[in-house]
């Protein structure tokens, strides 16, 4: 058998390289031309754009418009006149070559760009486009004539622009003019030769990328630092290819090299871009391949009783005994078949881990009733708090103490129903009677001034949310809202439904919050501040069990200094 194998293997393998080899080439050859065709279009667009920023650049009634808006807004004079005649003149010139999408002027000395772009014709230092401009002119521009990739002014694009440093002659500084191509010029026929898996690169002869269209289509401006491209960026060929090898995948790497434009256009190409899903072999290699299987059965059958099937039919029924509750190893056995001896031994394996598993489920269960043997013994704990509360109500009614004993059994009632033996949730009319309950309480220590109004719906009581996220709100209210006048205050509690959704609010008319501390307490309750104090515990404690329980949610906040603070948030209503 292995004479007639390793011939046809050698014959398959000798086959499937030159088949290979051919569709690379085939392949290589079409795609760079396409990139040949591309660096010639590029280039032709990039010296007309080149050549005409130059006649902008020595235009007299150009730069004297820029030395008028450096002079006028060096003065602190208004600059909107002389601003409106640079943009009207940038727009003429855009207008004069088609291959022209807009064009900027950004001063140095004052951060300002001005645009022919309507609605942004002047864009100050302070704006995130002209901040970025300033970053990139003097940190990465090297010369005075450079292509760089920019974003739009909007954002939601890039586009390839030539930068050109403008020296006046009048003593009021320099400028940079910056001409941005129009897009349909030169992307339409680059994309055009990618695909989401092909990475089409340019670079200059340094190695520094102007642009990079990877399977995202984003743009890069530093050196490359891909293994892949060293062979190309290194080569002084006008164009062609090689093979990169890795384990992730292999890749054909296309290069064309523009001396003109000092570019270089590389490609690189998954092997599965070239040939699908396999390579195409002849008719002929099938029917060889068809032979060989036929006798390698014929040959294969007479060791396959012996070595595969007897095992198998005696892991098949150790397997039987296991399901019937009797699993048991099995014995070592003779089979010269590595996979058999491994087969079995993973089978023993999971037999002894099978039987640990057994073992801690035993525990697991002994551990469970002893969580039941505590939860009931809570219980009892719940019932002798209760009970010993209305011992001492009825003790404090024997004593003619009437109002100490009212006291009593409404902490008792308020105990019963905020413990509700162990419950997460509560339908939202006992929570309302839980903080009306509170409120009474607190009026011993505030005083039947402290006057308090909770607003219901009518259905409050087919639905029911966490009952720990509306009392802290209240609690804060009282704490932090009289904390130093503790007479004649106002409480009001509303729960209104809005839609799918409970809107929950409290106000009062407490001390309220200064401005500069509340957006500081709305950074810290929802997440978006960084401290290592314990401040606002409460509240960030409350957001915490609000996005683990309904998403990610806010607690809104808005107040007065001195006339009162209003806490609010909502929650997805959730029916009984």
């Amino acid at each position: 058998m292995a004479l007639v194998i390793i011939p046809t293997l050698l014959f398959w393998n000798y086959t499937q390289k030159l088949h290979k080899e051919n569709q690379i080439r085939q392949y290589a050859d079409s795609m760079n031309a396409g990139l040949y065709g591309v660096s010639l279009m590029m280039q032709n667009t990039m010296e007309t754009v080149r050549n005409y920023s130059l006649q902008i650049s020595t235009d007299r009634e150009f730069l004297s418009m820029v030395s008028r808006f450096q002079e006028q807004s060096g003065n602190g004079n208004d600059i909107s006149k002389i601003r409106g005649e640079i943009s009207l003149t940038l727009g003429e010139y855009v207008s004069n070559l088609r291959s022209l999408d807009s064009i900027y002027v950004y001063f140095p000395d004052s951060h300002h760009m001005v645009t022919m772009v309507p609605g942004k014709k002047l864009l100050p230092a302070d704006d995130s486009f002209t901040q970025n401009f300033y970053q990139l002119y003097y940190n990465k521009i090297e010369s005075p004539i450079q292509w760089k990739l920019l974003a739009s002014l909007d954002g939601t694009d890039t586009t390839l622009s030539l930068i050109r440093r403008i020296d006046s002659a009048d003593g009021y500084g320099s400028c940079v003019l910056v001409c941005n191509l129009n897009n349909s010029v030169w992307k339409d026929d680059l994309i055009q030769l990618t695909n989401d898996d092909i990475e089409l690169l340019i670079t200059d002869f340094s190695g520094r990328v102007l642009l990079n269209f990877d399977k995202s289509n984003n743009p890069s401006s530093a050196m490359v630092r891909d293994s892949r491209f060293d062979e190309a960026l290194t080569t002084t060929d006008a164009q062609g290819y090689y093979s990169w090898n890795h384990p992730d995948g292999n890749a054909e790497i296309l290069y064309c090299n523009a001396v003109e434009s000092g570019l270089r256009y590389m490609m690189s190409v998954p092997e599965k871009c070239i040939f699908g899903n396999g390579i195409i072999l002849n008719r002929n290699f099938y029917m060889l391949l068809i032979v060989c299987a036929a006798i390698s059965i014929l040959m294969g059958n007479l060791l396959l009783n012996q070595t595969i099937i007897r095992p198998i039919k005696t892991l098949i029924q150790y397997m039987k005994n296991g399901e019937s509750g009797s699993p048991e190893e099995i014995p070592e056995i003779g089979s010269n078949s590595n996979e058999i001896r491994l087969l079995f031994s993973s089978y023993n394996h999971m037999i002894r881990r099978l039987r640990q598993l057994l073992d801690e489920v035993n525990i697991q269960q002994l551990l469970r009733q002893q969580t039941q043997l505590s939860y009931l013994q809570s219980q009892m704990d719940e019932h002798f708090l209760f009970n010993t509360l209305n011992t001492v109500y009825v003790e404090s009614c024997s004593e003619n103490a009437p109002a100490t004993g009212q006291m009593i059994l409404m902490l008792s009632k308020y105990f019963r129903l905020s413990l509700s033996y162990g419950k997460e949730k509560l339908p939202l009319n006992q929570i309302a009677e839980l903080l009306s309950m509170y409120l009474k309480l607190q009026k011993v220590r505030y005083g039947h001034d402290l006057r308090c109004q909770i607003d219901v719906f009518p259905e409050l009581d087919q639905y029911k949310a966490l009952k720990y996220l509306f009392q802290p709100i209240v609690e804060n209210a009282l704490v932090h809202g009289f904390e130093k006048n503790l007479a004649g205050h106002n409480i009001h509690i509303v729960f209104r439904k809005e839609g799918d959704e409970l809107y929950f609010e409290t106000s009062d008319d407490g001390n309220g919050i200064p401005e500069d501390k509340l957006t500081h307490l709305l950074e810290q309750i929802n997440g978006r501040g960084v401290s290592d104090t314990e401040e606002n515990f409460a509240l960030k404690n409350l957001h915490e069990q609000l996005c683990i329980t309904y998403g990610n949610r806010d607690i809104g906040i808005e107040s007065t200094y001195g006339s009162g603070t209003k806490v609010f948030f909502t929650i997805p209503l959730e029916k009984i």
